[in-house]
């Protein structure tokens, strides 16, 4: 159940009801702000981004990729690309950096190039991306085929970094995918590339694009770390041993549940502390023009809650806990959320105020 929201301020803003790990429930108050990367200002009404209710996926084929790149995809074009997870979870224990973008340099086409995400000038997390390689026969084991072209970008999520089910790929322009013995997957990365299980039919299978730096894959029965932005998968470890022993039977959380299971940035994205107005994100090679930065605005969220009796409680904090960062499509969206109990669901609506103070 909902309530309704007097909203003062320039943003997108949702409730909904929540049953929190303690079996009480309470309602969960959600805003979601939009900026201009380019300018750092707050964007129009008629930009800003929806508050999403659902996952949304996008079809690998749907990507704007390089023709080597959809020779090497042939036979996953279908698969789908989690681009944005739902907004409808409670508050996140740690801040989420999330991430969509692309490698690339100015429009110049390369065989590799590093990217890199900083926050208050610290390095967060690194990868190099690689124009497509695929592995070839050797004469004692295989070898790394270097790529036919360079490339212009290359997406940076997590179904382009090591993992996948086992021997999952095909020879290059082939488009028919090889028989494999089994069809294991990497469970730090079931939707990925590149996971091999036997040098048997090793050859023609397509490296993955992105890696860590001084953890290249050098042995076709290598397993590097996973490299990648966007989302970390649910299915996926370590993220999905947070979820706890799930009951069927039950919709209860489980007794083990772990809140940092609301968490979808890759662990090194995940910040301890929230960032304060002025801190700054800044991203290298992850957009058009090579650099890109946000900086976090002086915005100050309150809620008051109003019972259906009328009855009004005391003013209570949003926090911010996710920063969304889209540099293809020149915007960052940050995301407020506060827990407010509703014993009775006695709750029937919200007036949302927002601090004077500059926006950008």
């Amino acid at each position: 159940m909902s309530c309704s929201i007097f909203n003062s301020a320039p943003f997108q803003a949702i409730s909904f009801s929540h049953e929190s790990p303690a079996g009480q429930m309470v309602q969960i108050l959600l805003v979601k702000g939009t900026w201009a990367l380019s300018s750092g200002r707050l964007a129009p009404p008629q930009r800003q981004a929806p508050i999403w209710m659902r996952d949304e996926t996008v079809a690998l084929g749907a990507l704007d990729l390089d023709p080597v790149q959809r020779q090497v995809i042939a036979g996953r074009e279908g698969q789908a690309w989690l681009r944005y997870e739902s907004d409808l979870v409670p508050p996140k224990p740690r801040f989420d950096l999330i991430i969509n973008a692309w490698v690339q340099r100015k429009g110049r086409t390369f065989f590799e190039l590093p990217g890199a995400v900083d926050f208050q000038g610290q390095r967060l997390l690194s990868l190099n991306a690689f124009a497509p390689r695929i592995w070839g026969s050797g004469v004692l084991s295989p070898i790394i085929k270097a790529a036919k072209a360079p490339v212009a970008k290359v997406p940076a999520f997590n179904v382009f970094a090591f993992g996948g089910p086992a021997n999952r790929a095909v020879a290059a322009g082939s488009g028919a995918q090889k028989p494999v013995a089994e069809r294991k997957h990497w469970p730090a990365n079931q939707d990925g590339m590149g996971y091999c299980t036997e040098a048997m039919g090793v050859a023609g299978v397509a490296l993955p694009w992105l890696e860590t730096p001084g953890r290249p894959i050098r042995q076709w029965n290598d397993r590097p770390p996973v490299a990648a932005l966007g989302h970390a998968s649910r299915a996926d470890q370590p993220r999905r041993a947070l979820q706890g022993t799930v009951n069927k039977e039950s919709s209860a959380l489980p007794a083990d549940f772990d809140p940092r299971y609301y968490n979808a940035a890759p662990p090194e994205l995940q910040l301890l502390q929230r960032p304060r107005p002025g801190d700054k994100v800044e991203l290298l090679n992850l957009s058009r023009d090579g650099h890109c930065a946000f900086g976090f605005p002086s915005v100050t969220l309150q809620a008051m809650g109003e019972e259906r009796g009328g009855r009004r409680h005391a003013p209570a904090p949003l926090h911010w806990d996710t920063l969304l960062i889209e540099p293809e499509e020149d915007r960052a969206c940050l995301v407020w959320r506060a827990q407010l109990a509703d014993p009775g669901r006695k709750l029937a609506g919200f007036t949302l105020m927002i601090e004077p103070g500059p926006m950008a």
